[in-house]
């Protein structure tokens, strides 16, 4: 599907094809397409979403299949390349981050026309499909390419980073990009103790790197319940090391 096809015929030699008109049709040559559709495949061919088909005069045809097939009598010798809607690629920004980080994500498509949307879902690596996404949104396509961004947030209570996917939709195709990892900061930073006192329950706000007011009260609420530490608001090696292991 979408590679090149050498169309077959009749004899006589071989010379530059002109664009085929009604006033001077080519009787002598018969090309045709067969293809297999299957609804129930997000990657099948389907007669109702069309194709794009280039003649080796550069004609381009839109048009529809029937029943998986396309036969054109009357057409010059050459090349011809046969195009259906199709999701080519879905991609991160990167492929590792830190923290809390805002992601592009891409994708790259070919026979949808501009102004199509492309529906963004996000998930944990392993998470079920079927289960609600960590984030959805929709993008439009723009000379065959979508681009939106999500924000990780970690939540209070739960562990930070992790793996993740993003499934993108369009029309009835469907694609899966690569995993991309956002790592733990390490408990010297205090990115990395933001993270932990989140993961621990301690609501400190976000993981900015920044010793403000709520990361001290959450630093303070850590300390008062982790005897004999000093309450001070000051997250030191041995508050470090009680995060660690608390």
């Amino acid at each position: 599907m979408g590679s090149p096809v050498q169309g077959c015929g009749g004899g006589g030699p071989s010379e530059p094809d002109p664009p085929v008109t009604a006033d001077s049709p080519d009787k002598t040559h018969r090309i045709e397409f067969h293809f297999k559709t299957d609804t129930d495949s997000p990657q099948s061919v389907s007669d109702a979403e069309g194709f794009t088909l280039t003649h080796p005069s550069g004609r381009v045809e839109q048009g529809q299949l029937q029943s998986g097939a396309l036969e054109r009598n009357g057409v010059p010798e050459g090349l011809y390349r046969m195009e259906f809607k199709t999701i080519d690629d879905c991609s991160w920004d990167d492929s590792s981050y830190w923290g809390e980080p805002t992601i592009p994500m891409t994708v790259d498509t070919t026979g949808f026309p501009d102004g199509t949307n492309a529906k963004f879902s996000v998930f944990r690596w392993f998470q079920s499909m079927q289960t609600d996404p960590l984030f959805e949104t929709t993008a439009a396509i723009a000379d065959g390419e979508a681009t939106t961004q999500w924000k990780y947030q970690q939540k209070v209570g739960e562990p930070p980073g992790g793996d993740f996917i993003f499934e993108v939709r369009i029309n009835n195709k469907r694609a899966i990009s690569d995993v991309v990892t956002i790592q733990r900061y390490p408990l010297y930073l205090v990115h990395g103790v933001q993270q932990r006192l989140k993961e621990l329950g301690y609501d400190c706000g976000p993981t900015d790197g920044i010793l403000g007011s709520k990361t001290q009260a959450a630093v303070k609420a850590f300390q008062e319940d982790h005897p004999p530490l000093t309450v001070d608001g000051i997250p030191g090696p041995f508050t470090q090391a009680e995060l660690a292991f608390g």
